[in-house]
């Protein structure tokens, strides 16, 4: 019985991320010219009825903050440049951009931005976490090396 609970609880933090990717998308798609105003309506008219399974509904939250982070950079990028496509939309997994979240946020004059930066994996680990209720993130990393560019400015280890 507890794994339904954990389950309802899962689902229930996925479509809070779902409202608040919606937001961010409404907010920022207004800087956006007509044509590009439409797609990213059609992208979010075919993602919001993905959300038969778990499954779909992760995946639907990744093409959001892909959306989410175009919209916020003012311009779109494949896929969401083009309508999106017909069919069940694990078939489109593919089109998911493989770009690291460093590079989504270098030119975003958002916080995340630093954080990503000084992340030793560019911000991959803080990706994968789930996001707080609260916005409240604490995140430590304890490294063994030194990036390399401090290396070059502080001499020897």
């Amino acid at each position: 019985m507890s794994s339904a609970g954990t389950l309802d609880e899962l689902l229930q933090e996925l479509n809070y991320d779902f409202n608040y990717f919606l937001h961010q998308i409404r907010t920022h798609s207004r800087r956006l010219d007509q044509g590009q105003r439409r797609l990213v309506e059609a992208w979010i008219d075919k993602l919001a009825h993905t959300n038969q399974t778990l499954e779909e509904v992760r995946l639907r939250n990744d093409f959001l903050f892909y959306l989410s982070s175009n919209c916020e950079q003012g311009t779109l990028q494949a896929p969401f440049d083009q309508r999106p496509p017909p069919g069940y939309v694990l078939n489109a997994t593919h089109l998911i951009p493989t770009e690291t979240p460093k590079t989504l946020f270098e030119n975003s004059q958002s916080p995340q931005t630093e954080l990503f930066r000084r992340s030793p994996d560019g911000g991959a680990f803080l990706v994968s976490q789930p996001v707080p209720r609260c916005g409240a993130f604490c995140y430590l990393a304890i490294v063994s090396k030194r990036p390399a560019q401090n290396k070059k400015k502080g001499g020897e280890q």
